[in-house]
């Protein structure tokens, strides 16, 4: 999860991965230990899901890959928000009997509990984790959930965004179609950037070494960005220096500069040390080089000219409540078109993910063919 701000991400400037701290800045990310290959298993009279995670091999019972322990993917197919015969589109079958048979042996039993509601509580415990740390991680800002739209992504993220945001307080919910592979597809379309830094932590009295390295980058970057087939003169060079004098610290910036220019010294270095570097002491010294790619532009899809009648599947029973399951509309997402509506409780289903939308809640497709689920009541 990472949060977005008025437009503008969080970056994390020493982000550590499993306490190991990064020598590179990156967007603030948090990851918990939950996901549909998490494994559900009793400890001391009650239940507990995850971090262990079944992952795709052997992966959860219901794959029949030889998996043993429950899990959250196994608990949706039993409580009717994953249809086993329609697992990716059809190409691969689950096995929901064998799902069930692991449910009630190692969960159901052990709790006194029926397998439908074993698998209920594995799936709430799933979303109360998930929702417990996105609502931590949005009022330790001063945020108010009420004004955010969560971005459901991932191959799971819309099987569990409506109850997600309920308990946080978030009344709006933009899901894609492109969705499961939304991380993929941003990283092949972000612009190439490489970045290059030194830690010198001496007092700066002359240029010449900065000079020295600042060039030493700028072929470096040339190589990389040729090599990765950018032209030269395409190339964007920006400067950033950490500055400390009298315990205090400021970071200069020079102006970015093209690449291509032949006097790449003067227009980075010149321009980026002046008067406020005498007597201080430089820090660090990062060069970055950046090269723009042809970004990807939504386009309008096709206003629906019929009714949401076209895109119906069939009825299917689903658990919204733990007490009982409700004969629940199924809608194919290939059928859905810009304009049309659809009232929970229901579920959308997609050859790579499904969308359910839970009672009190409405989905809309935009006109880019994005799913809008608001709270209705």
């Amino acid at each position: 999860m990472a949060v977005v701000s008025d437009h503008e991400y969080e970056l994390d400037p020493e982000p550590r991965i499993e306490g190991i701290p990064l020598a590179m800045p990156m967007i603030s990310v948090e990851s918990i230990g939950a996901g549909g290959g998490s494994i559900a298993r009793e400890k001391d009279g009650e239940l507990r899901v995850g971090p262990e995670s079944a992952g795709s091999a052997p992966g959860p019972v219901s794959y029949n890959k030889g998996g043993v322990e429950p899990t959250v993917t196994d608990a949706n197919v039993i409580l009717g928000y994953v249809d086993p015969d329609y697992f990716l589109g059809g190409k691969m079958k689950l096995d929901a009997e064998k799902a069930r048979r692991a449910v009630q042996r190692r969960l159901a039993k052990r709790l006194d509990l029926t397998v439908e509601e074993a698998a209920y509580e594995i799936r709430e415990y799933s979303n109360a984790e998930m929702a417990a740390q996105l609502d931590k991680r949005l009022r330790r800002r001063g945020h108010n959930p009420e004004e955010f739209t969560l971005f459901s992504i991932g191959g799971a993220g819309p099987l569990h965004a409506c109850s997600i945001a309920e308990k946080v307080g978030i009344r709006r919910i933009v899901a894609f179609p492109y969705g499961s592979v939304f991380s993929a597809f941003g990283g092949s379309t972000t612009d190439v950037l490489h970045a290059y830094s030194k830690t010198f932590g001496q007092p700066f009295e002359e240029l010449d070494e900065v000079e020295r390295d600042v060039m030493r980058y700028r072929e470096q970057a040339v190589k990389d960005m040729v090599g990765e087939g950018f032209d030269v003169e395409d190339m964007q060079i920006s400067l950033e220096a950490v500055l400390s004098s009298n315990g205090e610290k400021q970071v200069l910036q020079s102006q970015r500069t093209s690449g291509g220019s032949r006097d790449v010294r003067e227009a980075l270095i010149n321009s980026l040390f002046s008067k406020e570097a005498k007597g201080a002491t430089l820090e660090t010294l990062s060069l970055a080089a950046e090269c723009k790619v042809v970004h990807w532009e939504p386009v309008a899809v096709e206003k629906a000219d019929v009714g949401i009648d076209q895109a119906t599947k069939g009825v299917r029973e689903v658990y919204w409540e733990k007490e009982k399951p409700t004969d629940s509309p199924i809608y194919d997402r290939e059928k859905l078109r810009y304009g049309h509506t659809i009232q929970g409780p229901a579920v959308v289903e997609g050859t790579d993910t499904n969308y359910p939308v839970a009672r009190g809640w409405a989905l809309q497709v935009d006109e880019l063919g994005n799913f809008v689920i608001t709270r209705s009541s």
